[in-house]
């Protein structure tokens, strides 16, 4: 069993703190970040799947706190994003991923 404890923040896109970050941080995911709200994420790997140069794991995610995209943050934090998750993977995996997948695997 593997624990991400790393705080989350999320600014709505309508807040007008918003208008005052740089262009590049203006993003409507949300971040790991010293000012974010305590998040915590257990998560247990049941499988893994090799698929071309690509490797995946199946896993089971427990979260105790809730907070917005918290498994997705977490997650793209540790260097293994969802499947097909256009806020939180790279263009490039995005576009592999959906050549076999039409949504995001969560």
């Amino acid at each position: 069993l593997q624990e991400i404890n790393a705080p989350i923040h999320h600014i709505p896109d309508k807040h007008a703190a918003k208008k005052t970050l740089p262009s590049w941080q203006r993003t409507s995911r949300s971040t790991i970040t010293e000012m974010g709200k305590p998040a915590q994420t257990f998560i247990r790997v049941l499988a893994h799947l090799v698929r071309g140069s690509w490797r995946f794991s199946l896993i089971i995610c427990r979260i105790r706190t809730g907070r917005r995209h918290q498994i997705r943050a977490h997650l793209h934090h540790a260097w293994h994003p969802t499947v097909v998750d256009g806020k939180y993977t790279r263009a490039q995996i995005l576009g592999a991923d959906q050549q076999w997948c039409p949504r995001n695997f969560l």
